[in-house]
């Protein structure tokens, strides 16, 4: 009878052994159950704000310009101004078109020059956005430039006589 008391005393201790070990376990369960919901909740918001990143209203693209409305803007340039800033103006207005941005920074001579030669060029934008941005001509952009070609060169030999003046 002993022996029996003593095997059912150690019955005893294994059990509440093991109770404790399963409340333990429980425990750990619950808690990785709380992580894992509050885990799932943090993808759920993060995919919402890409889906809302996504579906954001965006600004509609902007549409070429007709050489038919190029050539009235170009005639309206600079009827009663100096023969430079008509180029100027005309040369500008040709890049903005051509290129398709709304603001410029000032651009240097060879900036232009490889605009007129590559067909691209980087211009820096003066608001929003990447600084440097490369732009690049479509086919009717070309048609402009060649048509802006005696502005181009009269706006070069300007820089150039500019520049034997001041050495």
């Amino acid at each position: 009878m002993k022996h029996l008391y003593g095997l059912y005393q150690s019955i005893l201790l294994n059990q509440d052994n093991l109770h404790e070990d399963n409340l333990k376990l429980q425990n750990q369960l619950s808690e990785l159950i709380e992580y894992k919901r509050k885990v799932e909740a943090e993808q759920k918001a993060k995919e919402q704000r890409r889906l809302k990143r996504l579906h954001r209203e965006r600004r509609p693209p902007t549409r070429e310009v007709t050489y038919s409305e190029y050539e009235k803007l170009v005639k309206y340039f600079g009827k009663n101004t100096y023969p430079f800033i008509r180029a100027r103006a005309r040369l500008a207005f040709c890049i903005m078109a051509s290129t398709g941005f709304k603001e410029m920074q000032q651009l240097t001579v060879g900036k232009l020059l490889h605009l007129f030669v590559d067909g691209k060029c980087p211009i820096d934008r003066v608001k929003r956005g990447r600084s440097n941005y490369t732009a690049f001509l479509h086919p009717v952009g070309q048609k402009f430039f060649k048509d802006r070609k005696q502005d181009y060169d009269y706006m070069v030999e300007l820089k150039i006589a500019k520049r034997r003046s001041n050495a």
